[in-house]
């Protein structure tokens, strides 16, 4: 029915997704690529997710030390804290099919950085999201001036709380439902 309080967008970026094989491995593959064309020292990345490819997952964030923590798997309350304390959602979204993280992140006020991809550009706040075949260095490129520049950081925060705002809160779902199935002759 309503937003969350939104995040201070002053913690850790944040990555949410299963760690698992396949499409989520991906994702992370892209996340540790692009984490290697940051400036050292001027970002931190939380991971909430867990999964069987935990193991091989912390190994490919293992060259950035300190700078990713994960989280685990984290109930409800626990993930809502999470969003209200992360600066950005970075998860570039290698066959998502619709992406809850990201309205959920949206909802806390976070910009996110990901790829123009099929369902989680139906998602996503308007903003421009790079081609998954541009690479890595735009998504860097996003990260960089979203942490550096606190305007553009809250800017886009505002844009992705009004976004969730008119589209994906309860009433809206509510009257797109009752739209639909008046169109089909049903009256609810």
């Amino acid at each position: 029915d309503a937003l969350p309080l939104p995040s201070a967008l002053d913690g850790p970026m944040l990555a949410v997704g299963m760690l698992r094989d396949g499409d989520k491995r991906a994702s992370y593959q892209i996340i540790a690529e692009t984490l290697a064309l940051l400036p050292a020292d001027s970002w931190r990345l939380d991971i909430a997710g867990d999964g069987p490819a935990r193991t091989e997952i912390e190994t490919m964030m293992a060259p950035f030390g300190d700078a990713v923590r994960f989280l685990g798997e984290l109930d409800a309350t626990a993930m809502a804290a999470a969003y209200r304390h992360a600066s950005l959602l970075f998860w570039p979204g290698v066959n998502e099919a619709f992406g809850l993280a990201y309205l959920e992140a949206q909802a806390a006020g976070l910009p996110v950085v990901a790829q123009d991809r099929p369902g989680v550009r139906d998602v996503l706040a308007p903003a421009s999201y790079p081609a998954p075949e541009s690479g890595t260095a735009p998504l860097a490129a996003q990260i960089t001036a979203l942490l550096s520049d606190t305007t553009l950081r809250h800017t886009r925060a505002q844009a992705a709380r009004d976004f969730v705002a008119q589209h994906h809160l309860l009433p809206t779902a509510t009257a797109t439902l009752l739209a639909g199935l008046e169109s089909c002759g049903v009256r609810p």
